[in-house]
C-alpha cells in the first residue's frame, strides 16, 4: 500500500517553517549562558537572521546565518536544531542528522529542543528505512510527552519492523490524542490492511476521506480494498474520485484500469464488455505516457 505522498511532504514543511518561526519568537538569546552576554546577543542577531531568509525560502542563507550563530555560540540549542530542520527540508539528511544528534547528546536542557531533534531524527531514520533507530527516537520522545505524531512515527517502524499489534496500539494512541486528523486514520488504515482487516481498513480510509474529501491517496486506497471485498460500484467511485482530485495519479489509475477488467470479465453482454475493455486501455495508456512523460523530463 503506498503511505506517503506529497501534500503531507507539504504539511511536513509547513510545520517545520512554523517552528522556526516559534523559535525566533520566545528566543532573544541563546539558551545557555556560559559565555559573555555580547557573544549571545551577537548569535542571537546570526539567529534571527537566518529565521528570516528561511521565511523568504532562501534556505542556502538561512542555513550560512545559522552556521554563524553556532560558530559564535556552539552550544546554541535553538539554532542548532533550526539548521537541523532546514537541512532536513532540503533532503540534506546525513547534515541534518549531525545537527540533531548533536542536540540530543546535550541531553533536555531544553525540552522542545530535545524532542523536536529526535522527532526528526526519528523521521529521517524512518525514510531511510532504519526503524530500529527510529524507535530508539520516538521511544525517547513519549518518555517525556504522549505527541500524537510521535505515536504514528513510531507505528510506521512498528508496521515496517513487521511488528503489527504493536504498530496498531501505537497509531490508536495516535488517533485518541488527535481523532480528528486524517492523516492518522489513513495510516491505521494501513496497519489494518496489512492485518488482513479489510473491512476495518476500508473503514478508516473512508473515514480519512470524510475528514479531508480532497485525500486521493486515502480515495485509491479504499478503492483497492473495496475492490478486493468486491464492491465494485464503491470502488469505482473511489477511484474515480481519486483521479478527479489527481488526474495523474498512477496507482488509481492502474487499480481503475484494472478494476475495468473485472467488470468486463462480469459483464453480461458483448457491448458492455467491450465498453469496459476500452475504458482499461484508455486508464492503462495513459499510465503509459505519464511514465514516459515523466521519463524525459
Amino acid at each position: 500500500m503506498k503511505t506517503e505522498n506529497i501534500a503531507k511532504r507539504k504539511i511536513t514543511v509547513c510545520i517545520l517553517v512554523f517552528l522556526l518561526v516559534l523559535y525566533a519568537g520566545c528566543t532573544t538569546t541563546p539558551s545557555q549562558t556560559a559565555k559573555p552576554s555580547h557573544a549571545a546577543e551577537e548569535a542571537a542577531r546570526f539567529f534571527d537572521d537566518g529565521v528570516r531568509f528561511n521565511e523568504e525560502n532562501n534556505f542556502d542563507q538561512a542555513i550560512n546565518s545559522f552556521t554563524e550563530a553556532i560558530r559564535v555560540y556552539p552550544s546554541f540549542q535553538e539554532a542548532l536544531v533550526a539548521r537541523g530542520l532546514v537541512y532536513y527540508v532540503l533532503e540534506r539528511h546525513s547534515e541534518a542528522l549531525l545537527d540533531l544528534t548533536y542536540v540530543i547528546n546535550l541531553g533536555p536542557q531544553d525540552t522542545s529542543f530535545y524532542v523536536t531533534a529526535h522527532m526528526v531524527a526519528g523521521r529521517i531514520h524512518n525514510a531511510s528505512g532504519e526503524y530500529e533507530n527510529a524507535l530508539k527516537n520516538f521511544n525517547s520522545v513519549l518518555r517525556i510527552a504522549p505527541i500524537s505524531d510521535a505515536f504514528n512515527e513510531r507505528s510506521r517502524a512498528h508496521l515496517q519492523l513487521g511488528m503489527l499489534p504493536e504498530a496498531l496500539m501505537d497509531i490508536n494512541f495516535a488517533i485518541r490524542l488527535d481523532h480528528e486528523n486524517y492523516v492518522l486514520f489513513s495510516n491505521r488504515g494501513t496497519v489494518f490492511y496489512e492485518m488482513g482487516l479489510l473491512s476495518r481498513a476500508l473503514n478508516d480510509f473512508i473515514t480519512s476521506l470524510n475528514l479531508n474529501n480532497f485525500f486521493a491517496l486515502a480515495a485509491a486506497n479504499a478503492g483497492k480494498i473495496a475492490k478486493d471485498l468486491g464492491q465494485y460500484e464503491l470502488s469505482l467511485d473511489l477511484y474515480n474520485h481519486a483521479i478527479f482530485l489527481e488526474p495523474d495519479f498512477l496507482y488509481a489509475r492502474l487499480g481503475r484500469g484494472n478494476l475495468f477488467l473485472i467488470l468486463a470479465e462480469l459483464a453480461a453482454d458483448i457491448s458492455t464488455r467491450e465498453e469496459f475493455l476500452e475504458k482499461a486501455m484508455s486508464d492503462f495508456e495513459r499510465t503509459v505516457d505519464v511514465r514516459r512523460a515523466r521519463s524525459v523530463n
